[in-house]
């Protein structure tokens, strides 16, 4: 039983020290891809609330565009058999998961 009690305390520090590296692994693959794809949209909807009168169609489409993107990767990440992944905290403080 103290075995079992040291293991579990072993990988808890482990992993708690993992979180506290600067160096954490990043996602790759298509959760980076998502995440990146995320970040554009996000990024779409700010200009498009700066775009003057020459630049609104275009951050109109730019802002569809990347929603279309992150749509179609979350699609993707589905069928290659992922559920669920946690992005980072949105603008709004709510998290992606």
């Amino acid at each position: 039983m103290f075995d079992n009690l040291a293991r579990l305390i072993k990988h808890l520090w482990n992993v708690f020290l993992s979180w506290l590296n600067p160096n954490r692994r990043k996602p790759t693959g298509i959760v980076a891809e998502a995440e990146e794809a995320l970040q554009d949209w996000k990024q779409a909807k700010n200009a498009l609330n700066y775009a003057d009168n020459e630049m609104i169609d275009y951050a109109i489409h730019h802002l569809n565009a990347t929603e279309k993107r992150f749509i179609g990767l979350l699609y993707k990440a589905r069928e290659a058999g992922l559920k669920a992944w946690e992005l980072n905290e949105m603008e709004d403080g709510n998290s992606v998961t």
